[in-house]
């Protein structure tokens, strides 16, 4: 029994040691199959680990049991799977290249705006990207392409290689070589590709002749850098297609219209109110003197005004001839002077100068009216008048005391009246003088009774003498009281602050004043005299011992 025990327990030693074997046998094939070796159990760690060392077996007359073998290992067991080849057709008998990187994002780095100038439609190309390092391209369709400012040209300095960090080698992982059991050569049984019926290739149209053929053109941009291309209907850039303003793409419609500006002359204005010219075009104005000429370039909506001048010109611009409906006439000029007539003949001579400050107003039956005041010199001038009947008239009172007027002769209250036509000048002088054109009067008489009122009766004083005093007291004239009226009178006076006084060695006496004009009663009266002023009624009243 005990040996049976002992021969049981070697049996399921040998049987671990069969089954931990087979094990790493299997591991090991399966490692070498995926090019990862794994270290492989040994027998002997096992066996330490959970049995004591063997003790060799003792002879028996029974059969022991028969060895077992390791698992039949087959052919798909031996080496690893083959690996599935990709499908070979016609466009795989070439490896496929490995895409390179590309500093070109997916979206377009561009903006397009549409835009109309005064040539006709354009594009604004604005690089919103950093600097470009190689050109793009751009086709323009329906005119020939011009560009605008700016102007950048591709540099020189672009790299002929790709960038450094494109990487040199390819990924390890990808196989140098196709599996060696892949066919050298495609089977010769594969039919050649017919043509789809279905699909029919038309050959490309043949530019017409008078259309300019559409060309990529290259550029380069820095970062936020515009291109302004002019010209053409569409603008292409990659797959992304631009379409110009509609506004520039209408037939430019000219018209031509005149009026005559008082102040400037004969003015013609040329409106586009169709899409924007493409070409400048030249125009004429003759009838004038000198003729004139030149040109225009308008957008659409847009307009020029020229101005002719005056009189009657023509303008012709291309197949368009426009006039006015009436000559334009320049405006007419009033000038005038007023000056200071010395001698007061009516005629100024050399010496005799201007009078300044002196107010002028020039008015027509319609109420239009300006106003001037006169230069040191005397001169003043109305310009830019139309054709009208106007009256000139000298306001009186801004000219120097006790000026009367000497010229012209029938001027009546200094204005003179013109009739006015267009493109002329207009003289309209004044000439005053210092008169002396003021007088003072009055009446001296006896009082019988009532004293202060003249009754019917009371005779005026014999003998008695009249004084003119100036402001300063000094006597400038006497005269004599009328004996039977009393009446006195100092003429061709200036105007001022004059005194009238009664000479009293000329009266009777005893005798005393009974009235006067100021009401002193002291046998003389201040007068204030205005220039051409007839004062009357410097009266006094005297009175004796009865």
């Amino acid at each position: 029994m005990k040996k049976i025990t002992r021969h049981s327990r070697r049996i399921a030693v040998f049987f671990v040691l069969l089954l931990m074997l087979s094990t790493g046998l299997a591991a090991g094939r399966a490692q070498e199959a995926t090019d990862d070796p794994m270290p492989v159990p040994t027998a002997t760690a096992t066996m330490a680990a959970e049995t004591p060392a063997p003790q060799p077996p003792e002879q028996t007359t029974e059969p022991g049991p028969s060895p077992t073998l390791p698992p039949e290992v087959t052919s798909e067991a031996t080496q690893p799977a083959p690996t599935p080849l990709p499908e070979v057709t016609s466009e795989a008998t070439e490896p496929a290249p490995v895409p390179q990187p590309t500093n070109t994002p997916a979206a377009s780095p561009f903006t397009v705006e549409a835009i109309c100038m005064e040539s006709g439609p354009a594009f604004v190309i604005t690089n919103n990207d950093p600097d470009m390092t190689e050109p793009a391209f751009y086709v323009l369709e329906g005119a020939d392409p011009v560009v605008a400012d700016p102007t950048p040209e591709t540099p020189t300095d672009v790299p002929a290689e790709l960038p450094t960090d494109v990487p040199a080698e390819l990924p390890t992982d990808v196989p140098a070589e196709l599996p060696t059991d892949v066919p050298a050569e495609l089977p010769t049984d594969v039919p050649e590709t017919e043509p789809d019926p279905a699909i029919v290739e038309e050959p490309a149209p043949e530019p017409e002749a008078d259309t300019p053929a559409a060309v990529d053109v290259p550029f380069m941009l820095a970062a936020g850098e515009s291109l302004t291309v002019s010209g053409g209907t569409s603008l292409h850039i990659g797959e992304d297609v631009y379409a110009a303003d509609p506004e520039c793409q209408a037939l430019p419609a000219l018209v031509v219209s005149a009026v005559c500006e008082f102040e400037t002359g004969a003015a013609f204005t040329v409106e586009n109110n169709g899409g924007p010219m493409s070409a400048e075009m030249s125009y004429t104005i003759s009838a004038i003197d000198p003729e004139l000429t030149g040109a225009y370039l308008l957008g659409a909506g847009e307009s020029v005004t020229i101005e002719a001048g005056y009189g009657s010109p023509v303008f012709t611009t291309g197949e368009v001839t426009s006039t006015l409906d009436a000559p334009c006439y320049a405006p007419a000029v009033i000038t005038g002077v007023i000056w200071d007539d010395l001698d007061a003949d009516g005629a100024r001579a050399e010496p005799e100068p201007g009078l300044p400050n002196v107010t002028v107003t020039l008015a027509d039956p319609a109420g239009f009216a300006l106003t001037a005041v006169t230069a040191e010199d005397g001169s003043y001038s109305f310009e830019m008048l139309p054709a009208a009947t106007f009256t000139v008239q000298v306001d009186t009172t801004t000219l120097p005391p006790d000026y009367a007027l000497t010229a012209p002769a029938g001027a009546g209250e200094a204005a003179i009246t013109l009739d006015v036509i267009l493109d002329l000048d207009y003289t309209a002088d004044f000439g005053f003088a210092a008169v002396p054109t003021a007088s003072i009067s009055g009446t001296v008489w006896l009082e019988t009774g009532n004293f202060g009122v003249r009754d019917a009766g009371e005779m005026g004083v014999a003998g008695a003498m009249a004084e003119l005093l100036d402001e300063s007291g000094a006597l400038i004239a006497s005269v004599p009281v009328d004996a039977a009226t009393g009446v006195y009178t100092f003429a061709e006076l200036f105007s001022g602050v004059y005194t009238i006084r009664l000479a009293q060695a000329t009266l009777f006496t005893p005798i005393g004043v009974t009235w006067d004009l100021d009401g002193d009663l002291n046998f003389e009266t201040a007068i204030t005299l205005e220039a051409g002023q007839a004062l009357m009624g410097a009266d006094f009243g005297i009175a004796g011992t009865f």
